[in-house]
């Protein structure tokens, strides 16, 4: 189970307060990382999600990718970092494709991102590939910094026939990564 990190919508979270904090403690019990999901785009409040044993917070794409235009959009995803990272969270961007937007969340402290800044998605055998590549060259380290598939992935053939025998490509055409900004 800590190899799993379930997202969350923050929307679907802040549904029924009280029966997302038991269900999620359950799961964090179990072993499981949580993140919230599209963070930004609902009503949850700093004392609300303090109330919930979440490990990161996704920035929504919507704040990311208006990252340096006119309008709110810095604010929010300033906001929104400081937030999370006052709570001790991980801070995740998503819908990261400029170097602008990696330069605004470097200098705010937000270490993970997602986007095609560094690439698309990818297959299973691409991502098994990419993930040999990786811990050949960077180690075990550099590694642990992507999302939770990428953390199993220390045993590449591994995961290669996991996603395989398990992967269900009419469900999902991809596999989403985090990488360090």
């Amino acid at each position: 189970p800590g190899c799993l990190e379930l997202e969350i919508a923050e929307a679907t979270l802040m549904r029924d307060v009280d029966a997302s904090k038991h269900i999620l403690t359950a799961l964090k019990q179990a072993g499981v990382r949580l993140a919230v999901d599209d963070f930004g785009t609902g009503y949850s409040s700093l004392s609300c999600l303090s109330r919930f044993p979440l490990d990161a917070l996704k920035i929504d794409r919507s704040f990311v990718s208006a990252i340096g235009a006119p309008g709110d959009a810095n604010l929010i995803a300033t906001v929104a970092i400081a937030m999370g990272s006052a709570l001790k969270y991980r801070i995740i961007a998503q819908g990261v494709e400029a170097q602008c937007q990696v330069d605004f969340l470097k200098a705010r402290s937000c270490t993970e991102g997602q986007g095609f800044c560094v690439g698309g998605p990818l297959t299973a055998a691409e991502f098994s590939q990419r993930m040999q590549a990786l811990l050949v060259h960077y180690g075990k380290d550099a590694i642990a910094r992507w999302t939770a598939m990428a953390r199993a992935s220390e045993h590449a053939a591994l995961v290669e026939e996991l996603l395989q025998t398990h992967y269900d490509p009419s469900y999902d055409r991809s596999i989403q990564r985090n990488f360090p900004l």
